[in-house]
């Protein structure tokens, strides 16, 4: 009876143990599956489907050189959630016809639009730090296809 209880608790070790073997190749494969978190940074930007996306990238100023990597495809440029004070070095980005700089630290005038003078028609700068309205309106002065302004939540325009 003791040999029949012995070989009854191996058996179980047995099963627990290839059940446990089992759950862990399932999970190796579930983490194999799972998305990798993109790469963070310059090399990893790419413009897909018209869109350039550089949000969420701590950025304190826009990059220079975009419209030398970009300008040629990027109809949209998303700078969302960044730190970017001032909308400068968009040099060579003539078909972007949507910017979004939403979340940012964007204040004051910003003369740095005049390079998208032909080609801007829709600016997003909601919630950012805009409380001087005339100097931030002059900078748009430029821009002879802008359609669409939309600058909710900041000082200038709070609401």
């Amino acid at each position: 009876m003791a040999d029949a209880a012995a070989k009854a608790k191996t058996e179980a070790q047995t099963e627990a143990e290839a059940v446990a073997a089992e759950a862990a190749a399932q999970a190796a494969e579930e983490e194999a599956k799972a998305p990798v978190e993109p790469a963070r940074g310059p090399d990893s930007w790419a413009v897909e489907g018209g869109t350039l996306s550089i949000a969420c990238q701590e950025l304190q100023e826009v990059p220079e050189g975009l419209g030398e990597r970009f300008g040629a495809s990027a109809t949209v440029l998303d700078l969302s959630f960044n730190n970017i004070a001032k909308l400068e070095h968009l040099e060579g980005l003539g078909k972007v016809e949507t910017l979004v700089a939403d979340n940012n630290a964007l204040a004051g005038a910003q003369p740095g639009l005049a390079a998208l003078a032909d080609s801007l028609r829709v600016l997003s700068v909601n919630n950012n730090a805009i409380d001087d309205l005339d100097a931030f309106l002059d900078s748009l002065v430029p821009l002879k296809q802008l359609r669409i302004l939309s600058m909710l939540k900041n000082p200038a325009c709070p609401s």
